[in-house]
């Protein structure tokens, strides 16, 4: 029984340890604005995925340890019942979907966002700004970023980098401002450099 306590704590240390990612997601999905306070749980990513291998660990070795009896040929073999063995296999599947979400957070996204990107003309009234953003801790968020960007009225193209951590934006001046630009980037949880 102790080795099902492991495997549920080990499969929700891994999902506190990718709410960097999965939270922002979540929140978008469900329509509640952006999940900002996520960018917390990046600092304490390792060690919840530390403490998601060793409670994995620790129920595989409840599984099949060896047995205390000595079996009568002098060699004991490890027999886990079958609901054990779903239990454990299934939460390391569980545990390497939920660490590994940041890396493939980008295109759950772009699958799971209903907003067509959509891009007007330049014009004479185009400007152009490039933005240095603090707290994007994965691909995920800069793509929740770059549809609400998309999303603004005045807006020709954004493009937003998580490996650099900027948004580049173009938009029509006449229709937006700048400062509107970095409030949206603000309210998404976000903070922005000049």
């Amino acid at each position: 029984m102790k080795q099902y306590s492991f495997t549920v704590g080990s499969i929700a240390a891994a999902f506190v340890a990718s709410l960097c990612c999965i939270g922002p997601l979540l929140a978008a999905i469900a329509g509640v604005g952006a999940f900002g306070a996520a960018t917390v749980f990046e600092t304490a990513r390792p060690y919840f995925l530390v403490a998601a291998a060793t409670l994995l660990a620790m129920g595989f070795y409840l599984t099949y340890r060896k047995s205390d009896k000595v079996c009568a040929d002098r060699t004991c073999i490890p027999v886990a019942s079958k609901r054990s063995n779903v239990a454990i296999w299934g939460g390391l599947a569980a545990v390497s979907v939920l660490a590994s979400f940041p890396y493939y957070s980008a295109a759950v996204w772009k699958i799971a966002s209903s907003r067509p990107i959509i891009s007007t003309p330049a014009s004479s009234a185009t400007a152009s700004l490039i933005i240095p953003i603090e707290g994007l801790t994965c691909a995920g968020c800069a793509s929740i970023l770059e549809s609400k960007l998309n999303s603004l009225h005045g807006v020709q193209r954004v493009r937003v980098s998580f490996e650099e951590k900027t948004a580049a934006v173009n938009f029509d001046k006449s229709q937006l401002e700048a400062s509107q630009i970095r409030d949206v980037i603000r309210s998404a949880g976000f903070q922005t450099g000049r």
